[in-house]
């Protein structure tokens, strides 16, 4: 037996010319790579007939490697209105958020919105019918330049998740419809940065 230490392996008896086969690393079958070419015929100082290494390489592909494919995505039980290759995310602006059926959300939300600056404040209790017309109000007033000057900051809360609110809101803010869409998905785990 040779020396633990050495890496090289011992090569069969016979002629330094004789073929010599690889020795497949993945395999472990000397067999399976075939034959290597012969090398050059010189041989310099450097080689001897006894050390001589086989060459190691890696095998191009995988004769019993076993493709197979994965089954068909027909449906996410946690996410029933998912289908396979429809676009991400809830556009508010479309109906239904831009799929077949509504979100099934729904519960009578209480809205509180507060303007304030420095020195005022207003506070407004809203609920689910009463958004949308405030949300139409503020957008004319918008529009229109009598958009209220002493309003510095505006805050919006909302106690509860129905799909009617965060439609209207999300049109208003211009929310993004990947924050919109992980909104709804309450089997969503909490995420925490420390």
């Amino acid at each position: 037996m040779s020396d633990p230490r050495t890496f090289a392996t011992e090569l069969p008896p016979g002629p330094p010319n004789a073929i010599h086969y690889d020795v497949d690393v993945e395999a472990a079958h000397p067999e399976a790579a075939g034959p290597v070419p012969p090398a050059q015929e010189t041989q310099g100082p450097e080689q001897s007939e006894g050390n001589a290494a086989p060459v190691l390489r890696h095998r191009k592909s995988r004769a019993n490697t076993v493709w197979s494919t994965f089954p068909a995505v027909v449906g996410n039980p946690h996410r029933p209105q998912w289908e396979p290759g429809q676009e991400p995310g809830l556009d508010p602006a479309k109906p239904y958020g831009g799929r077949e059926e509504p979100p099934s959300l729904y519960t009578e939300c209480d809205i509180t919105v507060v303007d304030y600056s420095e020195d005022d404040m207003v506070m407004r209790h809203l609920d689910n019918a009463t958004l949308p017309k405030w949300i139409a109000k503020m957008e004319k007033m918008e529009q229109e330049g009598q958009k209220e000057d002493w309003v510095r900051c505006r805050w919006i809360n909302v106690n509860g998740l129905s799909w009617d609110v965060i439609q209207a809101l999300g049109k208003y803010k211009r929310l993004h419809r990947l924050a919109i869409e992980d909104m709804v998905n309450t089997k969503n785990r909490t995420k925490a940065d420390w």
